[in-house]
């Protein structure tokens, strides 16, 4: 296993940004509830909203979930805390846009920032208009998990800092597609988005100036392609492997080649 350091600044944007318009604040309709601001665990109701400039606390070693069907609304500046090896999972939708003067802040529920003091916020085949932008990510990746761990998902994540977390700052399954707008600022690590292993079953496209980091074997399903733009990095942890059972298309170019590296 790669060593953890923490450290270090990166400015990752991608060379081709995906369709869809920048995130805006999303309103509470009149049936939305304002959300209990303290110890937050289990199952969400209702369709509620964290009231901005508020502060919201998930509660230690509890998984805080948005279930399918069900949609959570945090305003800007909103300050979520999530107690020591506490989770946020989205299987509905979340709407979590902040503003440049009004990020939204993940972090931990302690007075010192520790890496990996809670676990990271999941999307398991949530909602296609789920969104979190204009926010910051901190001390996540309890039990080495990512900050945004993503799966079956085709979210838009948009001009995120991540800082202080222990593990990756985004996780994907292989048919996760998600629309990526820059720029996104990562002070931690290790560096990169990982790739988990897994059957690729849809056409995808890797591209960007971040390294993808495949931990894991990744199969390119029989009716799928994967293509690789040029100038992308792709990096394989130790006993990972790409395997091809469908279509590869890497085609570097004479100024940007494709760059596999292996650690």
């Amino acid at each position: 296993m790669a060593a953890v350091t923490v450290g270090g600044r990166y400015l990752w944007g991608t060379l081709h940004p995906r369709d869809g318009e920048a995130c805006q604040p999303a309103i509470p309709g009149k049936d939305y509830e304002a959300a209990n601001p303290r110890g937050l665990q289990g199952d969400l109701r209702r369709d509620s909203y964290f009231k901005g400039g508020e502060e919201y606390t998930i509660a230690e070693n509890a998984t805080f979930t948005v279930p399918e069907g069900i949609t959570l609304i945090i305003e800007p500046g909103t300050r979520v805390r999530f107690g020591r090896g506490a989770r946020m999972i989205v299987e509905g939708t979340l709407l979590a846009c902040g503003r440049s003067n009004r990020r939204i802040l993940f972090t931990a529920d302690t007075t010192s920032g520790q890496p990996g003091f809670w676990t990271g916020i999941e999307f398991r085949k949530a909602h296609r208009d789920t969104v979190i932008g204009y926010a910051t990510i901190e001390f996540a990746g309890r039990d080495n998990h990512a900050a945004l761990w993503v799966e079956a998902t085709d979210l838009q994540i948009e001009d995120l800092k991540f800082s202080g977390n222990q593990w990756y700052a985004l996780s994907l399954d292989p048919d996760s597609f998600p629309r990526l707008r820059p720029p996104f600022v990562v002070e931690n690590g290790p560096m990169g988005w990982e790739i988990r292993g897994g059957v690729l079953n849809k056409s995808r496209e890797w591209a960007g100036a971040h390294p993808f980091i495949v931990n894991g074997v990744v199969e390119v399903g029989e009716r799928a392609t994967l293509t690789i733009q040029a100038g992308t990095w792709i990096r394989f942890q130790r006993n990972s492997a790409l395997r091809v059972v469908g279509r590869l298309n890497a085609q570097g170019t004479i100024n940007e080649h494709l760059i596999p590296l292996h650690f």
